[in-house]
């Protein structure tokens, strides 16, 4: 009996084995045994994939490379080539040039065996790229060879104000006993002009009594670089609440009422802990001495304090505290007043039997009689750290009683005799009298000497520019300092780490960690300042579950999300809505303010990947989880929550979007999923896109995914057994068609970008020539194209048109010699002249000869294209399945003009098409049925094999078999 089987589609794509019973599907009737480098186009038919383009060779061509795509817009677009520590450009086929006419690179912080952990999400010119080995870190284009690194930043750039002074004004005829009734505290925070709010300023405090008619309190303060406003905020009840904002340096508070709702902004660093190599710890094993403060490259780097036990020979006595005033402390340098420390000195006055004793200038006077020395700490906030150019201080001391006020109505001679008044001062500046009450002989003659000491005269005679910092350590009898002193780390594989030693009374006591770095294995630290010695230290390298650096970033809702760190798995890491690099938040919290939670799930499998859609879609290693919002359309911190949508979970592959579905490779089984919202269950569901071909993807697992949109919708997948799959993939359609791809070589890295009218698919290739394993960059040239001049159906090839182009070309008598291919010395190579493929040749010393010339040549390696027909099925009682049938012919319906061979499969003997169907079908656009000599046999099956290795395009439309049917055999 004979009938006749048409397949008009081949969009249930390449089926696995295990399919074969299921001829009730209707995916069997439109697959493919085999669809190799071919394409499955959305209209059903199949087309011989594009060739691959040479681009260039990887610089370290021995070790991993990966590709990412730049997209500023969609003219303006790039492939980032990443490579060891280094990372290059190309675009249009083309590797970027720098100014010295080689290839434009930068070098990066990232291994080789690490690239496929990276993680990256593009904002702009700003692709933010993370992983849990390194720092997160920002790729900002500035120009086209002008790409920089930077550290990603969470805290705000602009500095708070300083010089915070009060000024009570009262209207004229106030009582003096109506003045000062009320304490009261101040903070103020700058503004930049993209509206990012500073920390909070040091507090500021003092009295005032605005409760007066026309009483008030000016807050002033000095500029600061970059601050477009300033926003001034006074504690109520020990909250700092808003009393408002100005674009001048002071305000008046005039018994306004602070907005205790909004307060100033606060910082916490997110990301504590290191990555990969990071030290994590560090002991000091010997903390030295004379670390005071730190000069490093000449610059003096201030302490953060400076303890003073006792001025030498310094007294100030009072027997009234109200007599002593501030001590007023100014830090300058060559380029000017740094700044002004105020210190009160009621602070340091003390009372025994009931009488006030030993106020001394910074410190208690130490006789027996007076009560016991006590150290004061002198703040340095302000300037510490700075490095500052040839620093000195200066010391100036205040009074808040004046002269001929009650109790004493004059100043008496300092020359008086004790029972007279005797006046002891110090001073640097403004100087300060103050009574002295002796209570004995010896501490009048204390005092007295004092008066004529060397040190205080010297002093006294400086002018205005202070005293070095040495000096003024001199003046103490005990001096100390709480100082950050630079650390330097040398090891030639780590980088990026910052320490900083504190120092205490000039010996180092600990070691802060600033950032830890990466990829230290042997760190040697040394102190990087010629100020003290002695000091050593033993560093201690992260292991891998103390690594804080986020695995995942993307963008959602006006914030820049960060997620899943080794040491905090499951947390999320939000900026400031609106803001990419700040996360700020308040007390009470704004809804603005920057997030930070920690997902609940069944394990602690941690976050690998964040992706954008109408929630937020977090992919940990066994489950998707939705952040969402509740109660509110607005995400923000008392709106936000988790929820699980399924538990099967993604490798280190990162996802991919299409239309609305996300594409992510599962953790375990190495098979594509789809996750995408149904109305249906009020959520997000995964799908299994494998099911059909899961022989392409048992066994392996997805090294890298990309998608390429035009002119044919298809994720491509790099799997790890040296193929790339193509999924032609429309949800709305329900087309889901594999089809996978080879070459001589195997596939590494993927990435697809928008050139023209069609984006191209770039790859990774590594290829054995002439004995080496290398690796190259190459691009799939166009899927559409007019005439078999414009198609390129070869690997590796470069083309090019002669008198126009960079590779050498000399003509001969007997054709033409090609010059330039040494990427593929030793293959076997074809060339395609004026759209007519050549005899196969080796290319030696770079070079081939063909027996033709021409203008347009292409050359590279071919690459053969293959179908296998699914078992033959009829619509009759079992399918044909268990009845033995025999192929007699076939036709095909065909477009464009490649060679085709068939035969039966699986050991039938391969036969040409005629020549004149395929030169008929070459020469008309429209598509052609031919027929094919089949040297067909009886089995169960009925498969035919069709090949195609010419380098010229070729397109199956459908294919019409003619079936001899026999009886089931026994």
């Amino acid at each position: 009996m004979a009938t006749r089987i048409l397949q008009n589609s081949f969009l249930g794509g390449e089926i696995s084995p295990a399919m074969f019973g299921r001829v009730d599907s209707p995916l069997y009737q439109q697959g493919g045994a085999k669809i190799e480098n071919f394409i499955v186009q959305a209209q059903g038919s199949i087309k011989t994939r594009s060739g691959f383009q040479y681009v260039a060779t990887a610089k370290n061509s021995a070790l991993p490379v990966r590709l990412i795509p730049f997209r500023f817009a969609s003219d303006q677009t790039l492939v980032l080539v990443f490579g060891d520590r280094t990372m290059r450009i190309v675009t249009q086929g083309k590797v970027l040039l720098g100014s010295n006419n080689q290839p434009y690179e930068i070098t990066t912080q990232y291994s080789a065996n690490d690239l496929f952990e990276l993680n990256y999400s593009q904002n702009a010119d700003i692709i933010t790229i993370t992983s849990p080995k390194y720092p997160p870190t920002e790729l900002r284009r500035y120009g086209a060879t002008d790409w920089r690194f930077q550290a990603v930043t969470t805290a705000p750039t602009i500095q708070p104000p300083t010089n915070i002074t009060l000024s009570a004004y009262y209207p004229s005829g106030t009582e003096e006993d109506q003045k000062g009734k009320i304490t009261v505290t101040y903070v103020v925070t700058a503004v930049d002009s993209e509206d990012r709010e500073s920390i909070a300023s040091a507090e500021k405090t003092g009295t005032c009594n605005y409760y007066l008619d026309g009483g008030y309190m000016t807050i002033s303060w000095s500029g600061v670089a970059g601050a477009v406003r300033y926003r001034v905020y006074r504690s109520v009840s020990g909250v700092f609440g808003f009393l408002g904002q100005t674009e001048s340096t002071s305000i008046r508070d005039m018994n306004d009422q602070p907005d205790t709702s909004v307060t100033p902004p606060r910082y916490a660093e997110p990301f504590q802990g290191g990555g990969k190599g990071a030290i994590v710890s560090v002991d000091v094993t010997n903390g030295g001495s004379g670390y005071y403060y730190a000069v490093q490259n000449g610059k003096t780097i201030m302490p953060a304090s400076i303890t003073a036990l006792a001025l030498k020979r310094c007294c100030l006595w009072s027997a009234d505290s109200q007599v002593l005033g501030k001590y007023i402390l100014h830090v300058l340098d060559d380029t000017g007043d740094k700044a002004q420390i105020s210190i009160d000195a009621q602070n340091y006055v003390t009372q025994t039997e009931g009488r006030l004793k030993g106020a001394v200038a910074f410190a208690q006077f130490d006789k027996n009689s007076h009560g016991e020395r006590q150290p004061i700490l002198i703040p340095l906030a302000t300037v510490a750290n700075q490095q500052l150019q040839n620093p000195r201080l200066r010391i100036s001391i205040y009074s808040d009683r004046k002269q001929g006020e009650p109790p004493y109505n004059e100043v008496p001679d300092s020359e008086g005799s004790a029972e007279s008044n005797n006046y002891c001062y110090w001073g640097y500046g403004t100087l300060l009298s103050i009574p002295y009450e002796p209570t004995g002989n010896e501490d009048y003659q204390y005092c007295k000497s004092f008066e004529s000491n060397s040190l205080f005269n010297s002093l006294h005679a400086q002018s205005d520019n202070g005293i070095s910092l040495n000096d003024f350590y001199n003046l103490f009898e005990q001096p100390a300092s709480s100082a950050e002193i630079p650390l330097k780390v040398t090891d030639p594989t780590g980088t990026g780490a910052i320490l900083t030693g504190i120092a205490y009374n000039g010996v180092i006591t600990s070691v802060r960690i600033d950032s830890g770095g990466s990829n230290y294995t042997n760190p040697s630290i040394s102190v990087d300042s010629t100020i003290g010695s002695g000091a050593t230290f033993t560093a201690e390298i992260a292991g891998a579950e103390d690594w804080e650096f986020p695995s995942a970033v993307t963008q959602f809702d006006q914030r820049r999300i960060f997620a899943g760190s080794n040491k905090s798995p499951l947390k999320v890491w939000m900026t400031n809505a609106g803001q990419q690099s700040l996360m700020m938040y308040h007390l009470p919290v704004l809804s603005d303010d920057r997030i930070e939670l920690t997902a609940v799930t069944s394990d602690a499998d941690k976050i690998k990947h964040a992706v954008s859609l109408d929630s937020l879609i977090l992919f940990t290693g066994s489950s998707e989880l939705r952040v969402y919002t509740q109660n509110s359309d607005a995400l923000a911190p008392d709106s936000v929550a988790v929820r699980a949508q399924s538990y099967v979970g993604a490798n280190d592959c990162q996802p991919v979007i299409a239309n609305n579905s996300v594409i992510y490779a599962a953790s375990r089984g190495g098979h594509i999923r789809a996750l995408r919202y149904t109305y249906s269950s009020g959520g997000y569901e995964t799908a299994d896109l494998s099911l059909l071909a899961p022989h392409l993807f048992n066994g392996f697992n997805i090294r890298d995914i990309t998608l390429s949109k035009a002119p044919e919708q298809i994720i491509w997948c790099v799997s790890t057994s040296g193929e790339l799959l193509g999924l032609t993939f429309y949800a709305d359609q329900n087309i889901n068609a594999w089809h996978h791809h080879v070459t001589d070589g195997a596939f590494e890295s993927c990435c697809a970008v928008s050139e023209g009218e069609e984006d191209h698919l770039y790859v990774v290739v590594r290829r054995n020539i002439n004995g080496n394993s290398v690796r190259y960059i190459e691009r799939m040239s166009n899927l559409r194209y007019t005439n078999d001049v414009n198609s390129r159906q070869l690997d590796c090839y470069i083309d090019t048109v002669i008198n126009n182009n960079s590779q050498a070309l000399s003509l001969s008598d007997n054709g033409m010699t090609l010059t330039g291919l040494s990427h593929l010395e030793g293959k076997t190579v074809v060339a395609v002249v004026d759209g007519k493929p050549q005899p196969e040749t080796v290319v030696t010393n770079g070079q081939i000869t063909i027996p033709v010339s021409g203008t347009i040549i292409a050359v590279g390696l071919p690459f053969k294209s293959t179908l296998i027909t699914m078992p033959l099925t009829a619509g009759q009682s079992g399918n044909l399945q268990g009845v033995v049938k025999n192929v007699t012919e076939m036709a095909l319906r065909i477009a464009y003009t490649g060679d085709l061979f068939t035969g039966k499969y699986p050991d039938g003997e391969l036969w040409p098409v005629k020549r004149d169907d395929l030169e008929f079908a070459r020469q008309n656009s429209e598509s052609k049925i031919v027929r094919i000599t089949v040297d067909g046999d009886w089995d169960y099956n009925g498969q035919v094999k069709i090949e195609h290795d010419n380098a010229l395009p070729l397109e199956i439309q459908a294919i019409i078999g003619n079936v001899q049917i026999e009886g089931v055999k026994r």
